[in-house]
């Protein structure tokens, strides 16, 4: 009896010793494919990162340039000397002496009309003179060693006429020729004459205020010369050039 004991007891042990063995075995093969299949996943999710990086930064192809090509453009003032010519940029444009001197003609002709449209005419042919502007917008020729007066205005002042002028003169003789004779009666009278004449003879009247010069340095003798020569020469211009006589020195 206690024979058939022991076996069943090591029976039992060896049947549980081989249920566990196979436990074991199984568990071991189950973690074994598991890391197996971890590695797998892991490989695969690489792969994948892989191939988006390579997405975003592709890798440069050797037969496609990185640089864009930009077409030079030509200057507008070549236009009309590029035309008819050939494209090609390794060709020179190669201008004839003929060519050269027809430029430089309508350079010239060009530069010419633009001086007439400004001052209305040519300029000095022969240097001796400029052109210029008044404060009025008048063009005026300013001569070389000339006083010129380019600024001027407008008041009401004694403006004789011709006649008036010469009576005037005629008063300012007699006048004169009283006081030397040391009649002051008459001189009083000949003054009365004076003043209700140029009363009577109160007009508009140009005034000049800007006088202008160029040209070689004048001694101060000259001066007064130079002045009433510019005097002179702007109440010709302004249509009254007896008036001068009122004005001289």
């Amino acid at each position: 009896m206690k024979r058939k004991m022991y076996w069943g007891v090591a029976l039992l042990i060896l049947l549980l010793g081989t249920a566990a063995v196979f436990v074991i075995q199984h568990e071991v093969a189950e973690n074994s494919e598991l890391n197996d299949q971890l590695e797998g996943a892991a490989e695969l999710a690489n792969q994948i990162e892989q191939g988006k990086t390579a997405e975003n930064n592709p890798s440069p192809d050797p037969m496609v340039s990185t640089e864009e090509e930009i077409p030079l453009q030509e200057s507008s003032d070549l236009d009309d000397l590029n035309a008819g010519k050939t494209d090609s940029s390794s060709e020179k444009v190669v201008l004839s002496e003929a060519e050269i001197d027809a430029m430089n003609k309508a350079n010239r002709e060009q530069q010419l009309a633009k001086y007439i449209a400004k001052w209305g005419e040519p300029p000095s042919p022969d240097g001796s003179y400029q052109h210029t502007f008044d404060n009025h917008g008048n063009v005026l020729r300013h001569y070389e060693g000339t006083i010129l007066i380019s600024h001027y205005r407008f008041e009401v002042g004694f403006a004789p006429t011709i006649s008036e002028l010469e009576r005037y003169k005629q008063l300012i003789a007699e006048r004169k020729e009283v006081i030397r004779e040391g009649d002051i009666g008459e001189m009083h009278r000949i003054d009365d004459k004076i003043q209700t004449l140029v009363n009577s003879a109160q007009r508009e009247v140009p005034v000049p205020f800007g006088y202008g010069y160029y040209g070689p340095q004048y001694t101060e003798g000259e001066r007064t010369n130079l002045r009433n020569q510019a005097l002179k020469s702007f109440y010709k211009r302004m249509g009254v050039p007896h008036l001068f006589e009122l004005h001289k020195r």
